[in-house]
């Protein structure tokens, strides 16, 4: 392991403090990431996915990118596979390469846990927004340099998701960086779009495992599935399977949910809206502040891309 005094003899610094300095920081940002669970966390996601995850044509060259430039860029629309793929990514790293798997969801968290001298695994999730593009030159700017720093070191290895219309907006900034080139990205809506196979594999993933996911034992003929995998979703393939798979709602709407996913949320939050029970004080098996929680979460998850965001 390089050390701090190795790098101050390297640049010419002599000075004891200074060393010492350097050599505090570094120590203090592994036991930063050793006294907190993200790997933990990471795990417990990745288990979760274990059982449907399927390896794409997209996960593999994500794996080839991160394996011989220490960075890879996972860009698509929402529901496309980027976090599937990256959970991935974090898991192969960590069982074949021993990296330690850490997942950020913002700037500020890199520079103060990552360190060129821990190996590791990092996840920046949707750094640049969800929704709308968030940057800031003042700041920002100098982590980037860091997480450039941190990849040409050997150590670290960097997953970033954007979507794909966030990514329009950061390319100028990642390009006068000198952190991203094309050949560093995975579009899963353009180039890696799944192909038929892949999109039945995770189809019939769900299915297999759908009673352990909703409770019920959710089937669909060989015609109905034919009909889903021909079909251009709305949102991503991947997320319209897990949701499909996961509420009864929506699976009882058979292959039209495939067709209209929004719609058919639509419809839910429409029913809790005018809820006549709720709203005639009538007691039934959900009380009022359920509905109503319920209908606040679900008008929160159409209009923030089907995500609930932890703050």
């Amino acid at each position: 392991m390089k050390t701090a005094i190795d790098e101050c003899l390297f640049y010419g610094i002599e000075e004891t403090t200074k060393a010492e300095i350097l050599r505090k920081n570094q120590t203090e940002k592994i036991d930063n990431i050793l006294s907190l669970e993200f790997d933990e966390k990471v795990k417990n996601e990745i288990l979760l996915q274990t059982n449907t995850f399927v390896e794409t044509k997209a996960c593999k060259e994500a794996k080839k990118i991160l394996e011989a430039q220490n960075i890879v860029f996972l860009t698509g629309q929402a529901g496309s596979g980027k976090s599937r793929i990256a959970l991935e990514l974090l898991r192969y790293f960590h069982e074949m390469r021993q990296t330690f798997p850490i997942k950020l969801t913002n700037f500020e968290e890199f520079s103060s846990l990552v360190s060129t001298d821990f190996k590791c695994c990092v996840l920046l999730e949707d750094i640049f927004g969800r929704t709308n593009y968030i940057f800031n030159d003042n700041t920002d700017a100098n982590i980037l340099n860091d997480i450039k720093t941190c990849t040409r070191g050997g150590n670290v290895k960097v997953v970033i998701t954007i979507r794909s219309f966030i990514l329009s907006s950061c390319e100028r900034i990642l390009q006068s960086n000198g952190l991203w080139f094309p050949m560093f990205t995975v579009d899963l809506s353009t180039t890696f779009m799944l192909n038929k196979v892949e999109r039945k594999a995770i189809l019939n993933s769900y299915q297999c495992i759908s009673e352990g996911l909703s409770g019920e034992n959710i089937f669909l003929g060989k015609r109905e599935k034919e009909e889903v995998i021909e079909n251009d979703t709305v949102q991503g393939f991947p997320e319209s399977c897990r949701l499909f798979f996961t509420n009864a709602n929506y699976s009882s709407l058979g292959v039209n949910f495939f067709k209209h996913p929004t719609d058919s949320l639509l419809k839910e939050i429409e029913t809790h809206r005018t809820c006549r029970k709720c709203r005639s004080g009538y007691l039934h098996s959900d009380n009022k502040s359920t509905c109503r929680i319920r209908y606040v979460t679900m008008v929160y998850c159409l209009l923030n891309g089907d995500k609930l965001k932890h703050t």
